[in-house]
């Protein structure tokens, strides 16, 4: 059934779904408000009246009944639809959008997600901008202008875990999803499989993999995807790249949670600037929830462009894994730190090689086995494609091992010298009342009357 005519702003504002179920959360706005159109109220510019297409008012798969031939030229009002629609049955949904300086990828993602094969007031997009300093805001405020289910909230702390922090206290969906503003969604069918899947499953959260492969991809971008998809190129006991579904700890890949996951194990620890989605999953298996990896949730990922990104990238991850190892030590996997390791052993043998030069015949016989080794793979994962692609591959290696190892072995010394400092201000500041009650007792007592601290039971 068609609607073929729309209800006004305030009546939409107040029958949606999402009003009705959670109260409405005040967020500071990242820019001042968009001008008022003519005849339009200011207060009601963020609800304003969607295109209510076909696809929202019946679907054949929740729709109760079918509207007889008579109906069809009957004017239908948004509270009609509704009456005639399972819309109800669906979960409301929302989408967490972290993003800083993403104007090159940003509008195809959202485009993507406000055009899901979902009722529009069964969900919401909500975008936490870290402060760009792109045109990132602006692509933002003109897609709201044609999707109400659009929001834009601030994270002036600039980070992903701030953000998707402040997009979660503006959401009031039962389901959240986090999707960054840089992958590539199937197709408009996403939103239902997650619904589907949290129905079927009963799963706390879903997971998903995560490849890299994307269209109309750069020789450097493609030899970063074989490179990373290699058992060389990530943690083997991740399931980034997995494709059977089952159910799998959270930790690595869990993106969609129930609202009440939160409500367990709280929000993300905004210490981490990578990273926090796997301190945050780390929670949520010790609480002993629920994880359900589902391959039809792919979402493909953009690749880093140029070497030096890639380095930068990989960094962050090793400085988040190191974070993550001080503050949940089990979470440390022996294959996390061949990398730190390899870059410490290296750096040792070139010192010792400085002191004793016969030691150096060593060092080059080590790394001539690591670039060895990293040649056999790249041919391996890249035998098919054309040459651009081939002797980038071994490029991708080093800005993977190197970037994550550098990030890993900086991120340690930060804690281990931050740890020594505190101990070092404790026994510090314990020397200190130790002193003060010495110089107390003896202004107290004279010498021949001082009392003596026996410790022990008393004598009998």
């Amino acid at each position: 059934m068609v609607c073929h005519t729309l209800p006004t702003l305030e009546t939409v504002a107040s029958i949606h779904p999402m009003n009705q179920h959670y109260p409405t959360t005040v967020v500071t706005p990242c820019v001042t408000p968009l001008p008022e159109r003519p005849g339009e109220k200011t207060s009601t510019r963020q609800f304003s009246a969607p295109a209510v297409s076909s696809r929202d008012c019946v679907s054949s798969r929740y729709a109760s009944s079918k509207p007889s031939p008579s109906d069809t030229n009957k004017p239908a009002v948004l509270g009609n639809c509704e009456a005639n629609c399972s819309h109800e049955l669906l979960p409301t949904i929302s989408v967490l959008v972290p993003v800083r300086n993403e104007e090159r990828y940003l509008e195809r993602t959202l485009r993507a997600l406000l055009t899901q094969d979902y009722p529009s007031e069964r969900y919401e997009v909500i975008v936490a901008d870290g402060m760009s300093e792109d045109g990132t805001v602006a692509i933002v405020r003109r897609l709201q202008r044609e999707y109400p289910q659009l929001r834009l909230v601030c994270n002036p702390r600039r980070w992903s875990s701030a953000g998707r922090n402040a997009a979660w206290k503006a959401s009031r969906g039962e389901l959240i999803l986090i999707v960054d503003g840089h992958c590539h969604i199937p197709d408009d069918q996403y939103l239902r499989r997650v619904a589907d899947l949290f129905t079927a499953t009963g799963a706390d959260c879903l997971a998903r993999p995560q490849p890299l492969e994307v269209p109309e991809a750069t020789p450097f971008q493609q030899a970063v995807a074989l490179a990373r998809r290699s058992w060389l190129g990530h943690n083997p006991d991740s399931d980034i790249f997995a494709q059977i579904p089952r159910f799998v700890p959270a930790q690595n890949t869990a993106v969609a949670y129930r609202r009440e996951v939160f409500f367990r194990v709280g929000l993300f620890d905004e210490s981490f600037d990578a990273c926090e989605d796997v301190e945050f999953n780390t929670r949520v298996d010790a609480a002993g929830l629920r994880c359900y990896f589902a391959p039809q949730l792919r979402v493909h990922y953009e690749p880093r462009r140029s070497f030096a990104a890639l380095f930068r990238q990989l960094c962050r991850y090793g400085t988040g894994r190191a974070r993550l190892a001080f503050k949940h030590p089990h979470a440390l996997t022996f294959p996390a730190l061949i990398p730190p390791l390899g870059l410490m052993l290296l750096v040792t043998g070139v010192l010792v090689s400085a002191l004793w030069p016969p030691f150096a015949l060593i060092v080059l016989l080590a790394l001539l086995a690591y670039v060895l080794l990293l040649g056999l793979v790249s041919l391996h994962v890249a035998y098919r494609h054309p040459w651009p692609v081939r002797w980038r591959v071994p490029l991708a290696f080093i800005g993977i091992h190197f970037g994550f190892a550098w990030g890993f072995v900086y991120e340690t010394g930060q804690q281990l010298v931050r740890r020594l400092h505190k101990a070092a201000k404790n026994i510090i500041h314990r020397c200190r009342w130790r002193n003060r009650w010495n110089r107390w007792i003896h202004r107290r007592y004279p010498s021949n009357t001082r009392p003596q601290i026996v410790f022990g039971p008393p004598a009998l």
